[in-house]
């Protein structure tokens, strides 16, 4: 199971569990971050070769410096949660049935690749507002 992730260059893992880890850490990450590891150090660097390698000792500090780095507002504009906004609702008011992943599949490639995920969070208010709306409506009339 873990033999494809100890086969890599630099990745010499011995415990399967660290070779899984690292696996299971790519299959999450992979689309962004290059990862690997082996002597006791974990290691991943951006693919588009922005930012800095993060280093780690162990794999789940690995996957927490990648959760954390995933995150990062203070790099995003106002003007970008502005645009997803915009981009959500229109997106909703076409597909009122659509799924996140439809909305994923068809706005992701305007935004950055880490963006998904306020993304998914943009049509989650988007969808609470406009039941609130509704619930609003349903209440005044009775």
């Amino acid at each position: 199971m873990g033999g494809a992730a100890a086969s890599r260059t630099g990745d010499e893992t011995s415990a399967p569990a660290e070779a899984q880890a690292l696996d299971a850490l790519r299959l999450a990450w992979g689309t962004t971050w290059d990862i690997g590891g082996g002597d006791d150090r974990w290691r991943a660097a951006r693919r588009d070769g922005t930012g800095h390698v993060m280093t780690r000792a162990s794999v789940n500090g690995l996957a927490l410096a990648l959760r954390i780095s995933h995150v990062r507002y203070r790099d995003w504009k106002s003007a970008d949660l502005d645009r997803a906004r915009a981009a959500v609702g229109e997106w909703r008011d076409a597909n009122p049935e659509g799924t996140r992943e439809q909305m994923l599949a068809a706005l992701g490639p305007r935004f950055h690749p880490d963006y998904a995920i306020v993304l998914r969070g943009v049509l989650f208010a988007v969808d609470r507002n406009r039941a609130r709306a509704v619930t609003a409506q349903m209440t005044a009339g009775c």
